[in-house]
């Protein structure tokens, strides 16, 4: 069991402030930066209000979403673009790859200096899906 908990027995209010500091978000951080929002002076009610509100604000302003978040909603202009800076970029990296020795193909069952690599391997395929058959009945 536990011992019995006392008055004395808790957090101060300057230190539960630190803790969940450090736990928020990065953009909350720099909002509390830009609205000039003082830890020392303000109580753990007022900086859960302020989190509240950060909260609802990113819910609401789509503009304040993480990049991340965003990768979802892009558009088809910008998958184009895309897709052809990644021909790009796998074309030079083929041109400079052609003085390059070809990499040897290694398969689990076939070895080293095999035709393919094991992802390639048709006898593997083929146990697998035998084995997907068998797990089926």
């Amino acid at each position: 069991e536990f011992p019995p908990f006392g008055s004395n027995q808790h957090f101060p209010d300057d230190q539960i402030k630190e803790i969940l500091y450090s736990i928020i978000p990065k953009r909350w951080q720099s909002y509390l930066h830009r609205d000039k929002f003082d830890m020392t002076t303000a109580s753990v009610d007022d900086f859960f209000d302020r989190m509240e509100r950060y909260q609802i604000a990113d819910n609401i302003d789509p503009l304040l979403k993480p990049k991340d978040q965003s990768k979802t909603d892009k558009n088809e202009t910008n998958k184009s673009t895309e897709k052809s800076n990644d021909k790009k970029r796998k074309a030079k990296s083929k041109k400079n790859d052609s003085d390059a020795p070809a990499p040897k193909k290694s398969c689990l069952i076939h070895g080293e200096d095999s035709s393919h690599t094991t992802d390639e391997c048709r006898t593997m395929r083929e146990q697998a899906y035998r084995m997907k058959e068998a797990w089926k009945n």
